[in-house]
């Protein structure tokens, strides 16, 4: 049983056959869930929960089956995919879970504890636009103290990216530290050109010395 919500043409609950189905079929099936709704395109879907990395179109036809899905660079997690259509703001989809998961800190671990709430911090300043381009590359160093090395994302043809499989490394004891950062890192990953456009742009204007009070 996977559950399915956003932006398709029938949320809901459905059995599948793991391994057999598809996320093409699952979305898209007549059986299932129809199709991207008002007919619009796909944009990324989460394959497994908030928690999961994203996923683009390029892996629809990979079926429910938990070893090619992390080979993929994602997990099947809880069994719940969040699809986004064209219309989706990214990094503002991307702080809504890392805003659920920095709440969802018991605090016991630093990484998590401080991470967690800098990450929220910083994204809320970029999708609000009055974030700059320091900022992009401090939600990768905040999330490298949580997980440091490679973090796992999905294949993108478009970018020229090849897959980085899971697991992640981590240095909290638990899973709630990373999944703050997942949906960070992957947004910023498949879509950093919509975080560019939000940021400020600075424009520096030279000083010079005025002699003899010239203005």
């Amino acid at each position: 049983m996977v559950a399915v919500s956003g932006h398709v043409q029938r949320p809901g609950v459905y059995e599948i056959v793991n391994g057999t189905t598809t996320f093409r079929d699952l979305i898209y099936g007549q059986e299932f869930c129809g199709g991207i709704r008002n007919g619009n395109q796909l944009k990324a879907f989460v394959p497994g929960g908030g928690s999961a990395p994203w996923f683009v179109p390029d892996q629809l036809d990979l079926p429910f089956e938990g070893r090619l899905v992390g080979a993929a660079g994602s997990m099947l997690g809880s069994g719940a995919v969040m699809v986004m259509d064209h219309t989706t703001d990214i990094p503002a989809a991307a702080l809504t879970l890392t805003r659920f998961y920095a709440h969802e800190s018991c605090g016991k671990c630093v990484p998590c504890r401080e991470g967690g709430t800098w990450l929220e911090r910083i994204l809320s300043r970029v999708v609000d636009g009055k974030g700059t381009e320091a900022d992009l590359d401090q939600l990768l160093e905040v999330g490298a103290m949580i997980c440091p090395g490679a973090f796992p994302h999905a294949s993108s043809e478009e970018l020229g990216l090849e897959a980085v499989p899971f697991p992640y490394k981590m240095t909290t004891i638990c899973f709630v530290g990373p999944s703050a950062y997942a949906p960070v890192h992957s947004a910023l990953t498949l879509f950093r050109a919509e975080f560019e456009a939000k940021i400020v742009k600075r424009t520096m204007i030279p000083v010079t010395a005025m002699a003899g009070g010239e203005q």
